[in-house]
């Protein structure tokens, strides 16, 4: 199936490419927080309180349950694969590319 659209497209391959599942359930918080934080251990060295403080500001009434789901499902990693630090630095740039897509 040929997509629509060039954004389209490019939406989809940073999608699939990030992982991005998260960002479309948290909206505007979730971007600022991948944007920001990176990956898995940025996250995790951010904090609860860090993480909150962002999420509120820009999803006032979904910010603390995404926050939940974010540490809840860094809890749950149990294997750290070949590469993660070089996927710190890339999730905030394909965050905002994908957010820019999407816009």
């Amino acid at each position: 199936m040929k997509p629509e659209s060039p954004s389209q497209f490019d939406g989809a391959a940073l999608i699939n490419r990030g992982k991005f599942e998260v960002a479309f359930e948290g909206g505007p918080g979730a971007f600022a927080i991948l944007t920001k934080f990176g990956g898995p251990q940025g996250l995790r060295d951010a904090g609860r309180r860090r993480l909150l403080n962002l999420a509120r500001k820009l999803a006032p009434r979904m910010g603390a349950q995404l926050v939940t789901d974010i540490m809840n499902t860094l809890d749950a990693q149990t294997v750290t694969v070949p590469g993660t630090a070089a996927a710190e630095a890339v999730l905030p740039r394909l965050a905002v590319s994908l957010r820019n897509v999407l816009d």
